[in-house]
């Protein structure tokens, strides 16, 4: 398999009712997020995006953002994310800079391009089974997103990483940290950084599951995602790590059994 969409779709026939992704409305299954990415695929290809569009996006931890990232990625389109916090003028830049002829979010920004809300991606999910033999995937060396710099050194520069990369990144992932097959990961990292996509990418390769949380501020909702799907890995820098120690001391060594020896900082 030479992309991440190929693993994807394969586990959702292989493990169909596995949890794939968690976020604090609802927990998704392989075979429902497949059906989600596929008909937002054929909405895009139906409002008429072809190979090279741009569409911008701003993060959010939230299933519907990923799933428009690889509906988009199976039309061939190029995924452009920007923070959760981007004014509308860092938006616009960015729009400019890509052609980029949509933008979507959870709330409405005032920019030069149609504004579309993450929650079409659950609307626009397939309905029936999805018809695997007539899936076309992209080339593994097509583009499969834009990563935007900070700017903090200079102008913001857009990254091009393709399929290929991000297949390579994720299997560095899982074998570097001897990823399980049942591993459960907490990612409260923003997902437009290469730092959060990358620990998603990894689990998507291994047919695991991952849980999203917007930040570590909120620490009994952190605790309580914890217990309840027995997550058994964190995705934490060490500023993370810092504000749960001092807003809980050292009670993370009290979650579920394996928790404290497979943190990823």
């Amino acid at each position: 398999m030479n992309t991440l969409l190929e693993k994807m779709f394969e586990y959702s026939k292989t493990q169909p009712k596995k949890l794939v992704i968690v976020d604090k409305k609802k927990a998704t299954d392989y075979l429902t997020f497949a059906k989600c990415v596929y008909g937002f695929c054929l909405y895009l290809q139906s409002a008429g995006f072809t190979k090279g569009d741009c569409i911008i996006v701003r993060s959010s931890h939230s299933m519907e953002y990923l799933a428009a990232q690889m509906g988009m990625q199976l039309a061939g389109v190029n995924f452009v994310p920007v923070e959760k916090i981007a004014p509308d003028e860092r938006v616009q830049e960015i729009i400019d800079d890509t052609c980029a002829k949509w933008f979507m979010s959870d709330k409405e920004s005032k920019v030069t391009v149609p504004f579309v809300s993450l929650s079409i991606v659950s609307e626009k999910m397939l309905e029936g089974d999805i018809p695997y033999g007539d899936i076309i995937f992209p080339d593994p060396e097509d583009t499969a997103e834009i990563l935007y710099s900070t700017g903090t050194t200079g102008k913001s520069k857009g990254i091009v990483m393709s399929h290929r990369a991000n297949l390579s990144l994720a299997g560095n992932i899982c074998t570097g940290l001897e990823m399980k097959k049942d591993n459960v990961e907490l990612i409260p990292g923003p997902l437009n950084h290469s730092n959060a996509l990358r620990r998603y990418y990894g689990n998507i390769q291994n047919g695991s599951t991952v849980v999203l949380l917007d930040g570590v501020i909120f620490v009994n909702q952190l605790y309580q995602m914890l217990d309840q799907y027995r997550v058994t890995a964190i995705a934490l820098v060490p500023a993370m790590l810092a504000i749960i120690f001092k807003l809980s001391g050292d009670k993370l060594a009290e979650g579920p059994v394996g928790l404290c020896t497979n943190w990823v900082l």
